[in-house]
């Protein structure tokens, strides 16, 4: 795994600006209190260097920095990817609606009253 970090900021900090309704405030946390955010660059270094990548600073730049990650992206071995996926379904609905109908119509064909026609005999023995 290889992770390029990026630091925004200072490490004096400042609050996060918003804009809510056309009119620019700052990001408030549960209490109401404006949220302020300060750069961490040893934790960001720890990370990157942890997994084998960069610590970037965009106080640098943008240009320098996007220039930078661009240099380290391209020295990253370059591999096609392919990926099949392939999954078969065997169908078996029909065989249930095909007995659904059946038992339907049989419930269709026997008679709800009594019958001359029915009397002793028992279709279910």
């Amino acid at each position: 795994m290889l992770i390029f970090t990026v630091g925004v900021g200072t490490e004096l900090g400042s609050y996060i600006p918003i804009e809510m309704n056309g009119r620019k405030d700052y990001k408030k946390d549960e209490r109401g209190e404006p949220v302020k955010s300060t750069l961490n660059e040893a934790a960001l270094k720890a990370i990157a260097k942890a997994a084998n990548g960069n610590y970037f600073n965009l106080s640098e730049g943008s240009e320098a920095v996007i220039q930078s990650l661009q240099t380290e992206i391209n020295k990253l071995e370059k591999r096609k990817l392919e990926q099949r996926n392939f999954e078969e379904y065997e169908s078996y609905f029909q065989y249930f609606i095909a007995l659904t109908l059946l038992l339907l119509l049989v419930e269709f064909l026997i008679p709800y009253r009594k019958s001359k026609y029915m009397e002793g005999r028992d279709l279910f023995s």
